[in-house]
């Protein structure tokens, strides 16, 4: 049998242990966790966190992948690999640095007017939609597309900012050393 026929998910899912791991889960993705308290010495949250740093189940500090699998690593029976996670801090300042905001707003912009749009052609029949509305819509759609392509045309070539460059670069090299 292969490991994941082995393991039996529903005899899992009923287990106690399970639904403690659920509710510690939850229970840490609601509060802060004192993130003002653990900021580092120049006054920033940190780039890099292990997964077997407790700070790492800390969704707000790491996401929701990183704060998954730290609890995860907490339940006995199930192996997670080390490794760590780029912070969310780190991702808010590849954004900056690279003046991706801005046309993240614009986006959250166009897509409200989009969804407004729907909204009102769901609520009236389709042949009182007016035609002014059916082409905003259409054009609001393909701004929407020409930004979405711009957003991940920043994201491909954006330049991750040297001293986060460099706090992966060293947590890398650690975990090597710790794989052995």
């Amino acid at each position: 049998k292969t490991a994941l026929e082995k393991f039996n998910l529903d005899e899992f899912q009923a287990s106690s242990e399970f639904e403690g791991l659920i509710s510690s889960i939850e229970s840490k993705k609601l509060r802060n966790d004192g993130l003002s308290e653990k900021l580092s010495s120049n006054g920033t949250l940190p780039h890099v966190v292990f997964l077997d740093n407790p700070e790492a189940g800390n969704a707000q500090l790491t996401g929701g992948k990183g704060s998954s699998l730290y609890h995860l690593s907490q339940v006995s029976g199930i192996s997670v690999s080390p490794g760590f996670a780029v912070s969310t801090e780190a991702y808010k300042r590849f954004v900056e640095f690279n003046n991706i905001t801005p046309l993240i707003v614009q986006l959250d912009g166009l897509s409200k007017k989009w969804v407004e749009l729907e909204r009102k052609r769901k609520e009236e029949p389709q042949e009182r939609l007016e035609y002014q509305d059916a082409a905003v819509k259409l054009s609001l759609e393909g701004d929407i597309q020409n930004l979405i392509y711009a957003i991940r045309e920043k994201f491909i070539s954006g330049k991750i900012p040297d001293d986060i460059r460099e706090e992966i670069t060293v947590a890398y090299n650690e975990l090597g050393k710790k794989a052995g």
